[in-house]
């Protein structure tokens, strides 16, 4: 079982369709509480899970139980994190600069291509995640060609935007047919590294997911 830790909402960008939902902050006791009865995998999220002070005691915590360790991170605050005590990291990245930091925010695309780098230099397996919009749809075909250069990078997932009642649908949607389109020409591209496209973010994989109680909020079994 992958259990996530939705640690925070605070970040440090401000992307316009951030499936966060307002969760609370989880505690370090009532995280460290869970985490002795997970087993297998965990993901620390947020938010930006770097902004925690208590980011590296968590991992180390985790790490001690003998789990398989994760963070999903924006990358501006890499250099916070003790690599010593982490499996793989989740890097998002939406395009080439313009593009990304049109949708990520100033400096980003910088941010994340310096933390890929990190990352390689201390072989850490390294995620990567695409939100499929409409404003960067024609750029997602260049991204395999930007992480062609990092041998670490193992998987690269792409998700197809998700409305989750915030009023987006207007500027950022496309349709099925145009991610359906999308998965055609991905299929075409040769990469080291696993592809794979998602029609709903919120309908994958076998995971839970904790709130701030330290109690599961959301279980997925798809």
């Amino acid at each position: 079982m992958l259990t996530v830790f939705i640690l925070d909402r605070i970040c440090n960008l401000k992307c316009e369709f951030c499936i966060c939902n307002n969760e609370k902050r989880i505690s370090t006791q009532t995280v460290k509480k869970k985490l002795d009865t997970c087993k297998e995998t965990i993901i620390f999220t947020g938010g930006e899970p770097l902004l925690r002070t208590d980011i590296n005691e968590l991992c180390q915590y985790a790490k001690a139980k003998n789990l398989r360790v994760g963070i999903n991170t924006n990358g501006l605050l890499i250099k916070r994190l003790d690599l010593f005590n982490i499996d793989f990291v989740n890097i998002p990245l939406d395009g080439r600069k313009q593009i990304n930091d049109l949708l990520r925010g100033k400096n980003h695309f910088s941010a994340a291509i310096y933390a890929l780098e990190l990352l390689k230099d201390n072989n850490i397996e390294t995620k990567i995640t695409t939100i499929a919009t409409k404003l960067n749809l024609k750029e997602i075909k260049q991204i395999p060609k930007i992480l062609s250069q990092f041998s670490n990078v193992t998987f690269w997932r792409v998700f197809k935007f998700k409305d989750n009642h915030k009023n987006l649908a207007e500027k950022f949607s496309i349709t099925e047919e145009e991610f359906l389109k999308l998965k055609k020409d991905l299929s075409e591209i040769t990469t080291k590294f696993k592809i794979e496209l998602i029609d709903d973010i919120d309908q994958f994989n076998n995971w839970e997911k904790i709130d701030s109680s330290g109690s599961t909020l959301i279980e997925q079994t798809k």
